[in-house]
């Protein structure tokens, strides 16, 4: 929590009626304490003076109350009326000093709590120091005009030094707080990321070594079974699920490339991309892989996954269905533009028939694009065909949902 945010905080607590209520009670009975006799005596202060002194203190406390609640904490007059409440309570403390006329007079405690208090406005630090150091002086010089009393003209400047030195050392003590809680939030942020990407590691490692490992030992024992089979249908449904698990196999490891760190590098990314998309073509087929544009900032992993998988499954559909002879990928990356790649073949192309159709590949593609906010469309060539995939820097926040 922010500095302004916990002063916002606070305004809604000393703003409560619940808060209010109780002060104003509080403030009656000191108000009522001069009808003692000894009371009166140790104060040195009338009843209508005591009682005015207190009126003067809570009319900018209630009004500031009143505003706070029908205008707003935001509101301009709140604010024009927040400032001088600090100024009205101080003047009437002050004023129940020199109407006492004494330098060493009860007041001044009040004094030094309601600057306590104040102190922790830091956004108002400049504001305090000027209210707080010189109307202890205007008070001083008011003892040695009217009343000619040299001694509590002293007392009042002793105390409004006391009462600057208490204000330092709340507000310091304040700011060390902010300095404390600041390394708290960041230490806890630290710590969230590490169990993050400990957790990360963790999946990571259990899909490699439980699921990865799985599907490759299907892949494996369908391989050997194939191979010993002199049945032809058996031969191909094998085929199909060495394929689909060989699939699996390739898709997993992208999933844990990407999970094995929260970012990555972009010159990371391309070099994966480059390497795997050159096993897929296996040598078949001719694989180019250029980079263009500005360098960019470190991809969440979550974006960099999506990229890879999605140029790895354009790739694969290349290879397995247009009969191509040559395969390239262009990337270009910008601060402003983001990601775009296009994936060319000079196969047969795509008919537009399929791509209405497609529940497989194609329609990933699609819903890959539309997780992370980005787009895909695809383009036919003469020869072959284009597949043309934009992608964010950062995943794009999800749409609000209409109640």
């Amino acid at each position: 929590m922010t500095r302004e945010e916990q002063e916002d905080a606070l305004d809604a607590t000393t703003r409560a009626w619940t808060g209010v209520l109780p002060m104003v009670v509080v403030a009656a009975g000191l108000a009522a304490l001069p009808l003692l006799p000894a009371v009166r005596t140790t104060l040195r202060v009338e009843v209508w003076q005591m009682a005015v002194g207190i009126g003067c203190c809570l009319a900018p406390l209630l009004l500031a109350t009143i505003v706070y609640h029908l205008a707003g904490p935001r509101s301009f007059l709140y604010r024009v009326i927040d400032h001088a409440e600090t100024i009205f309570i101080e003047v009437a403390i002050l004023g129940l000093v020199f109407a006492g006329g004494r330098g060493d007079s009860f007041f001044w405690l009040l004094y030094l709590a309601h600057l306590a208090t104040a102190a922790g406005m830091s956004k108002r630090a400049h504001e305090h120091l000027a209210v707080f150091g010189g109307l202890p002086v205007l008070l001083s010089l008011a003892f040695l005009i009217f009343r000619h009393d040299v001694s509590a003209a002293v007392l009042s400047v002793a105390s409004g030094a006391l009462g600057l030195v208490v204000l330092w050392l709340v507000t310091e003590t304040h700011r060390k707080l902010d300095l404390v809680l600041e390394e708290r939030g960041r230490l806890a942020s630290q710590l969230a990321e590490v169990k993050v990407r400990d957790e990360r590691l963790r999946i990571a490692r259990d899909l490699h070594d439980g699921l990865g490992a799985d599907l490759a030992a299907v892949a494996w024992r369908a391989q050997v079974i194939r191979h010993e089979s002199a049945d032809v249908a058996t031969k191909d449904d094998l085929g199909g699920i060495i394929e689909r698990a060989s699939q699996g196999v390739d898709e997993l490891r992208s999933v844990v490339w990407a999970l094995r760190a929260p970012e990555r590098r972009w010159i990371d990314v391309v070099d994966y991309l480059r390497v795997r998309c050159e096993e897929l073509c296996a040598g078949r087929v001719t694989f180019t892989l250029r980079d263009t544009g500005e360098p960019l900032a470190p991809l969440s992993g979550e974006v960099s996954m999506h990229l890879v998988r999605m140029i790895q499954e354009s790739v694969r559909n290349a290879v397995r269905h247009s009969g191509a002879r040559s395969i390239s990928v262009d990337l270009e990356q910008g601060s402003a533009a983001g990601i775009r790649a296009a994936i060319s073949d000079d196969g047969v192309g795509i008919d537009a028939t399929v791509l209405a159709r497609s529940q497989g590949g194609l329609a990933n593609l699609r819903e890959r694009a539309a997780a992370v906010g980005g787009g895909v469309s695809f383009e036919a060539t003469a020869p072959g065909s284009r597949v043309v995939l934009s992608l964010p820097l950062v995943r794009a926040p999800a749409p609000a949902q209409t109640p």
